[in-house]
């Protein structure tokens, strides 16, 4: 008897697997789509292994959750920006605090004081409104 070949681990499960490992360890807006990619070849990979007996169930599924994961965590932080910038007095709060300022090189405070529409330079020490006026 010739012994049987060892059963073959799906590609498309180890391109979810590694897909969702980068997606998360990225952590950049380019890899929010890395994620998607694990998603979408997880559910393949799991199609695929279900009909053909492959290795790989596993990585697919741990893909899958990275994937699902990574995802999230993108959605959440383009919650969260799109709630800051609905809510400009959360960045000038931000600009009164000395603890958030004196991480900020004044470039930085520019930017952000450009950005809600504040004006002063960044040696200025009140970046609140009163009435429209600077204080």
């Amino acid at each position: 008897m010739l012994p049987q070949a060892p059963a073959k681990t799906n590609t498309l499960a180890t391109v979810s697997l590694v897909a969702g490992i980068v997606g998360l360890v990225g952590f950049a807006w380019f890899y929010g789509l890395v994620s998607v990619v694990a998603v979408i070849t997880g559910h393949m990979a799991l199609y695929r292994i279900k009909r053909s007996h492959e290795k790989g169930r596993g990585m697919a599924i741990a893909g899958l959750v990275l994937g699902y994961i990574g995802i999230a965590i993108i959605l959440l932080i383009v919650a969260a920006v799109v709630y800051v910038m609905a809510n400009p007095d959360i960045l000038r709060e931000m600009l009164n605090d000395p603890t958030i300022t004196s991480q900020l090189t004044p470039e930085q405070l520019d930017q952000l004081r450009d950005f809600i529409g504040e004006s002063g330079s960044a040696t200025g020490t009140s970046f609140g409104t009163n009435g429209g006026q600077n204080v």
